[in-house]
C-alpha cells in the first residue's frame, strides 16, 4: 500500500485516539478527532473552504494498514473501535544515519536540565526514542554540562518568557533592581533569552523606549503575557548586538575601544587557542616569548572581571585609565585578603 506523509499524519492521530482507553471511539468520533486533530496541525488550506475531512475509504484504509503492517490488533466491538491488547505504534521515515544523528541530538538534550521547559520535552524524548528506536537505555554519558543550583526564577518564568519571544507577545514584567530594592512594572517587548555564567538574562526593550537592555531572570518578580500586543524586533540580531562586548552587558551609547595586554609565554598558547573575544589579534611577540594581543572591544564590566582573573598572566597596556582601574581593584584585594 503506497503510503505518504498525509495518510501517515492520519494514521498517527488514530493510534493516539485508540491509545487513550478511558474514551469510547466510534467512527464518528474518530474521524472527527482525526479532523479536528487535522486542522490544528494546519493540514487544511486556510485560504479555501474547510474540507469535510477524511472519507469512509481513508478510515477504513487506517485500519487495514495498521493490521496489516503492524499487526495492530483493533477491533469493532458494538461499533467501538479499540486496541484487544497492548500495541504500540512506530514509524520513522528516517534512514538509518538520520536516525543515528538525531539520537546524539537527544542525548543532548536530556542534557539540558533544570528548567520546566526541559521538564516539558521529557515525554517528547521518550516518544523519539520509540519512534526512531535509540538505543539510549542505561547510564553511559556522552558529554556533560556544568550543572549549577538553579537561578531564581527559572521553573517560574523561563516557559513564559520563551512562549512570549517565540510569539513575539507583549509582557509585563514586575522587576526589582539589587542596587535600589524598589520593584517597579513596566511593559516589555522581549527579545532573547541569554545564559552567561550559568545565570541567565532577558534582552529587549521597554515600551515606548529605543534602547535595547539586559534584565537579570533572578530579579523578576511576576510576568504577565498581553497575549493581543504583538510586535516586532525592529531588526534585531544577536549576533551584532554581542558583536563588540564579552558578557551580557551592552552599552547603546557606548563605541569599541582598543585593548591592549601583554600575556606571558607560558599562557600565550591557550589565549591563542581560546581567544578573549573575536577581535582579538596578536600585534607582536616579545623577545623573552611574551605577547602583545589587542581587542577592538566595548569595556564593560565582564571584561574588567576577565582581565582581574587573569591579572598573575597578563599586563594591560592601554587604554591607561583601564589599566588604573584595574590596579587599584588589585591594590584593595591585596589589602582585603593580606596574610597577617
Amino acid at each position: 500500500m503506497p503510503v505518504n506523509k498525509s495518510f501517515m499524519e492520519r494514521v498517527i492521530i488514530f493510534d493516539q485516539c485508540l491509545q487513550r482507553k478511558q474514551k469510547i471511539w466510534t467512527k464518528k468520533t474518530l474521524i472527527e478527532e482525526i479532523n479536528t486533530k487535522l486542522d490544528e496541525k494546519g493540514a487544511f488550506d486556510r485560504r479555501k473552504v474547510r474540507s469535510t475531512g477524511i472519507s469512509n475509504s481513508t478510515f477504513y484504509s487506517i485500519i487495514k494498514y495498521l493490521r496489516e503492517q503492524y499487526d495492530a490488533p483493533i477491533e469493532c466491538k458494538k461499533g467501538e473501535y479499540l486496541y484487544s491488547g497492548e500495541f504500540h505504534f512506530s514509524y520513522s521515515a528516517l534512514t538509518v544515519e538520520e536516525a543515528e544523528k538525531l539520537s546524539k541530538m537527544v542525548i543532548l538534550l536530556q542534557e539540558l536540565d533544570g528548567v520546566s521547559l526541559m521538564a516539558d520535552f521529557e515525554e517528547t524524548i521518550a516518544r523519539l526514542n520509540s519512534v526512531v528506536q535509540l538505543r539510549l537505555e542505561g547510564n553511559d554519558k556522552i558529554i556533560r554540562f556544568e550543572h549549577h543550583t538553579i537561578q531564581r526564577g527559572m521553573k517560574e518564568y523561563f516557559n513564559k518568557l520563551f512562549a512570549a519571544i517565540a510569539s513575539s507577545t507583549e509582557i509585563k514584567i514586575e522587576y526589582r533592581r539589587f542596587a535600589t530594592g524598589v520593584a517597579k512594572c513596566f511593559n516589555f517587548y522581549p527579545y532573547l533569552l541569554k545564559e552567561y555564567h550559568n545565570r541567565w538574562y532577558l534582552i529587549g526593550r521597554v515600551v515606548g523606549k529605543k534602547d535595547v537592555i539586559t534584565l537579570a531572570i533572578d530579579r523578576i518578580e511576576q510576568i504577565t503575557l498581553l497575549s493581543k500586543k504583538a510586535f516586532t524586533t525592529d531588526g534585531f540580531d544577536p549576533d551584532t548586538y554581542f558583536s563588540r562586548t564579552i558578557g551580557i552587558t551592552v552599552t547603546n551609547h557606548k563605541s569599541p575601544e582598543l585593548v591592549k595586554v601583554r600575556v606571558s609565554k607560558s599562557q600565550v598558547p591557550y589565549f591563542e587557542t581560546q581567544p578573549l573575544h573575536s577581535s582579538q589579534r596578536k600585534e607582536r611577540n616579545y623577545a623573552n616569548g611574551d605577547a602583545l594581543l589587542s581587542l577592538n572591544i566595548e569595556i564593560n564590566f565582564d571584561l574588567k572581571l576577565l582581565l582581574m582573573q587573569h591579572a598573575d598572566v597578563i599586563e594591560v597596556i592601554s587604554p591607561k585609565y583601564l589599566r588604573e582601574e584595574l590596579c587599584k581593584k588589585l591594590e584593595q584585594a591585596l589589602k582585603n585578603n593580606k596574610v597577617k
